[in-house]
């Protein structure tokens, strides 16, 4: 499989914010920027604040893809809370990943908080785009599982996870999809998306293939 025949979901190109609703705190700030992508950037929030945006989908499914192109300028660790963060919410329990300078991790109220690969994020310095996707399986609630797939200079569309826990149970509203970045403990953390797109299903990517460069020349094919 490859992309579906549409994102049924969500498919936000990142151009528009105001269908988002605005939940920034301190002097954090979530808007879109002059290249068209989602900027959310916290500021000089340590101490509290983040730059904050959620919005109602519909119900979640069981069994979804989720995909987000995302470029860190700068996050911090899983441990000071100056993570980039999304919550994909059902009505008993969400999909949580974190990205932070010490790797991607999913949350489980079980399993608690998995690293997918080992520090796979690129930030900072190293920053680069890079494109996650989310193969989500929820049945039973708490035996949800995850596969992650990688796109970036280094990855191409490599399955990076496989079956990594991921119920995080709660009584929640269901259809709810939350982007944040924080800044608990350090100033100016800031990341900008691409795109977010989520669909009805389960879709694994496809490698591209590489193309020889070359140019010939009086070929007679």
């Amino acid at each position: 499989m490859a992309d579906p025949g549409s994102w049924d979901l969500l498919d936000e190109d990142c151009s528009d914010i105001s269908d988002w609703t605005d939940g920034d705190s301190g002097d954090c700030i979530s808007q879109v920027n002059p290249a068209g992508q989602f900027e959310f950037d916290a500021n000089t929030s340590a101490g509290g604040g983040q730059a904050y945006r959620y919005r109602d989908i519909g119900d979640y499914p069981n069994t979804f893809t989720f995909e987000i192109k995302v470029y860190h300028d700068d996050i911090g660790t899983l441990a000071n809370s100056d993570y980039f963060r999304v919550q994909l919410r059902q009505a008993d329990e969400e999909f949580l990943v974190l990205f932070a300078t010490d790797g991607i991790y999913i949350n489980d109220t079980d399993a608690g908080y998995t690293e997918v690969g080992t520090n796979l994020v690129k930030e900072g310095g190293s920053a680069e785009w890079q494109t996650w996707r989310f193969l989500v399986t929820f049945g039973a609630v708490g035996d949800g599982v995850c596969d992650v797939y990688l796109k970036d200079s280094t990855h191409n569309n490599e399955k990076v996870g496989t079956a990594i826990p991921c119920s995080r149970e709660a009584a929640l509203i269901s259809g709810q999809t939350q982007i944040r970045q924080f800044g608990t403990n350090t100033d100016d953390m800031m990341t900008h998306i691409d795109y977010l797109k989520i669909a009805t299903g389960l879709y694994i990517p496809e490698a591209e293939v590489a193309v020889d460069s070359a140019i010939f020349f009086g070929s007679n094919f």
